[in-house]
């Protein structure tokens, strides 16, 4: 009786093989992942996403990449229309906490970091994507540990 309790529940929480396989692969090193906002060019539209990738072992750092994901006319699968690199933000702090807000209907990602010494040091950074392959930041605001 127990076993056939047992093997019951098994059976209603285990997933089959093919569901396994529809699940997508994601680098290891991409840690966070912040999608939104609509953008428009032409034809194409689709929206924007922020990619974070973490390096480093001992001392960690972060690169992003800012991309235009277009969406498809007819059936079929997005395609990245341009992805760019963030290095007017790349610096020797980590992400902590990537967001997406909007400011009069335009998307912000809203990036607070912190020294990957974990140490007090912080900044919160405003990322304004704008045409395909451009984008605009602004350092709202900037915390550093008094020089010892």
């Amino acid at each position: 009786m127990r076993l056939g309790i047992a093997l019951s529940l098994l059976a209603c929480i285990s997933v089959p093989p093919r569901a396994l396989a529809q699940v997508p692969d994601v680098a290891p090193d991409i840690t966070e992942v912040v999608s939104g906002g609509w953008w428009e060019s032409g034809e194409s539209r689709g929206e924007y996403r922020l990619v974070i990738q973490r390096n480093g072992w001992e001392h960690l750092w972060s690169v992003h990449s800012l991309q235009w994901i277009e969406s498809p006319n007819e059936r079929g699968s997005p395609i990245v229309r341009a992805s760019v690199p963030l290095t007017k933000v790349d610096s020797p702090y980590w992400i902590s906490s990537p967001t997406l807000t909007f400011r009069d209907g335009s998307p912000v990602f809203v990036l607070r970091q912190q020294n990957n010494s974990f140490l007090e040091a912080k900044r919160v950074v405003e990322v304004y994507p704008d045409s395909i392959g451009q984008y605009r930041f602004t350092v709202v605001s900037e915390s550093v540990l008094p020089d010892e």
